[in-house]
């Protein structure tokens, strides 16, 4: 079997590899014959053990990149270096400083102001009508109606795990934010005369386990607002 060559990048001499060397690191890695000559391309002396004071620094070191930028800090005035990678996202020098500037009033009037205005606005904005709204139809009559036509029709049995007697809850399969949402339901009425809202074909019951494993179980059911906020489906 011929073993694959290759000469040093450093000395020239041809060196072959070894058998526990993968080819990935072959191929891409592998550029000396020796810890010696890599040592060599990257130190002042070429000495064999680098060392701190022996290693290239600055422009000679082959791995330079311009170094570390200086910024000022946005709470304390002070100055402070950064990768320049991370210049634009930094403000602060610390963490003690990002606290401190959260706390203060500049800090709690800039957040508010993101909340309010920022990306997110609208999904906040949202997100708490649809809470008071949902509220309203849970504690209607009709709503009341829809649960107990949903636990007839299944006999009281959870229809993932096929529990009987267990705690029971009514789901929407289709959920109902996405149906507010959807079709515009902003008033109780408009809620009463949609037929989608209340089709017991949408409906399945399931236990309090199995109900909490769905994707829109409590809180989780604000990532599907999210979505339909991305997708621009709501009214």
């Amino acid at each position: 079997m011929v073993k694959s060559s290759k000469n040093c990048k450093e000395c020239g001499v041809v060196f072959y590899k070894k058998e526990n060397c993968s080819k990935k690191n072959w191929a891409i890695r592998t550029k000396y014959c020796s810890l010696t000559c890599s040592h060599k391309h990257t130190l002042l002396d070429g000495s064999k053990q680098p060392t701190k004071e022996q290693r290239a620094r600055g422009e000679k070191n082959n791995k330079w990149k311009g170094g570390q930028v200086a910024k000022k800090c946005s709470f304390c005035d002070s100055f402070y270096k950064v990768d320049p990678y991370r210049e634009k996202e930094t403000k602060f020098c610390s963490m003690k400083c990002f606290i401190s500037f959260r706390k203060s009033p500049t800090g709690r009037l800039e957040l508010s102001e993101a909340v309010r205005n920022g990306i997110n606005a609208e999904f906040y904005r949202l997100t708490m009508t649809f809470a008071k709204f949902k509220n309203l139809l849970r504690r209607c009559s009709r709503y009341n109606m829809w649960r107990m036509e949903i636990f007839e029709r299944d006999n009281f049995t959870c229809s993932d795990c096929g529990k009987r007697g267990s705690k029971i809850q009514a789901d929407h399969i289709k959920p109902f934010i996405s149906i507010i949402l959807e079709k515009g339901i902003k008033t109780y009425e408009q809620a009463l005369n949609t037929e989608e809202l209340w089709d017991i074909k949408n409906g399945r019951t399931l236990c309090l386990s199995c109900h909490y494993k769905t994707p829109t179980f409590g809180s989780k059911v604000h990532r599907e607002l999210s979505t339909i906020i991305k997708q621009k489906t709501y009214v």
